[in-house]
């Protein structure tokens, strides 16, 4: 594959316009080579890969679309960022954020191209975690009728070893770092794309049973405690007053989603873990412990000192933490704190419970209407 000046008046136009001149440095950073066995165009992030008969064929304000499409994919870190995922399914992942973003910016996507007005801010993450969901409902890619267009698999994996892969993505952070302090200075920063670079490019989350393990401390740090009201003296005196306490946390109730979509094993047994880690790094006094999709089921209660609870979940339908907390009420439980282990895509009470509440967020966007949204490894 030969360097190639193919795209040559594609950059030109990127560089001329002010508007663009996030990707111009981004743009330079590429070498550009035809390839024959790229059957439009493609990038490793390092190389722009270009059909010659394909691109050449196009208007030039398509072979801009198609540049930056492709310096996209870059900036977000797409050839290293797949892991273990399906390549198919991740390209079609990228391709939904990546177009969105495109839209974000004022551009129109041509027809064929992957777009959904439901991904717009959302992480490759899970854009990939929610196409699994339905080809796992469906029985696959094409039942779910999800699919790249034909000759768009364009994002390959960065060349070498763990080493070479994080030298390439500490020269991508840096490049986009000028970039971004260049296009701010302008005032022509890309809609979406800073939000998603400090996403995608923050520091690895703390293990998320450390920030619940402060929370609660917290929680049990003062002799009285306004987290959990004495309901006794509103019935003797007319008013709320603090409930006393001694050292431990006393009880927590935690709600599992065994909703349709999270309902599988891999997941359930994610939750368990989740589940074994309150037990173990936060040591609540006693644990209730139910499952919930649109209806709530009773599940165990678990004492102090338990560890390796094994689940028992039961549900499968729709979503909704309408019921958790009446649940709570009906059961007579005044938990110190709820903490809800889902992936927060269902409907809410119109208000929430007087004690704390953790949302525990298996996916990487959304936030409850109250309570505390913390997000977790699905």
């Amino acid at each position: 594959m030969e360097e190639t000046n193919l795209a040559a008046a594609a950059f030109v136009r990127i560089t001329l316009r002010r508007e663009l001149s996030f990707w111009t440095e981004v743009a330079y950073s590429l070498t550009v080579r035809e390839a024959t066995d790229v059957p439009t165009a493609a990038t490793d992030g390092r190389t722009l890969f270009l059909n010659r008969e394909f691109f050449g064929s196009k208007p030039l304000d398509y072979q801009v679309l198609v540049v930056l499409h492709e310096l996209i994919h870059k900036v977000l870190l797409h050839c290293t960022r797949r892991g273990a995922r399906d390549p198919m399914l991740w390209n079609i992942a990228a391709d939904f954020v990546v177009n969105a973003l495109l839209k974000e910016n004022g551009f129109d996507i041509p027809q064929g191209w992957l777009y959904d007005a439901k991904y717009h801010g959302w992480l490759t993450e899970s854009v990939y975690a929610d196409l699994q969901k339905q080809v796992d409902a469906k029985g696959g890619m094409a039942q779910a009728g999800i699919s790249l267009p034909e000759g768009w698999q364009d994002i390959h994996d960065v060349d070498g070893g763990a080493e070479e892969v994080e030298k390439y993505e500490q020269e991508v952070k840096a490049l986009v770092e000028r970039a971004t302090a260049n296009a701010r200075a302008m005032g022509t920063l890309p809609a979406g794309i800073e939000a998603g670079v400090v996403e995608v490019y923050k520091p690895a989350r703390e293990p998320w049973f450390n920030h619940l393990h402060r929370f609660m401390q917290a929680l049990s740090s003062s002799e009285y405690n306004w987290a959990r009201l004495n309901r006794r003296t509103l019935r003797t005196h007319g008013c709320f007053s603090p409930m006393h306490q001694n050292d431990s946390l006393g009880e927590v109730a935690v709600f599992i989603d065994t909703s349709g979509s999270c309902y599988d094993k891999a997941q359930q047994s994610n939750f368990a873990g989740h589940l074994n880690a309150i037990l173990s790094e936060a040591k609540p006094q006693k644990v209730h412990v139910y499952y919930f999709d649109t209806r709530v089921y009773p599940g165990d209660q678990i004492e102090a000192g338990e560890l390796d609870v094994k689940l028992r979940p039961r549900g499968g339908g729709g979503t909704s933490f309408a019921g958790l907390f009446r649940q709570l009420e009906d059961d007579g439980v005044e938990p110190a704190v709820s903490i809800v282990l889902t992936d927060l895509m269902g409907t809410f009470p119109a208000e929430g419970p007087a004690h704390p509440v953790i949302w525990a967020n298996i996916m990487d966007h959304g936030t409850a209407p109250f309570g505390e949204t913390i997000y977790v490894e699905a």
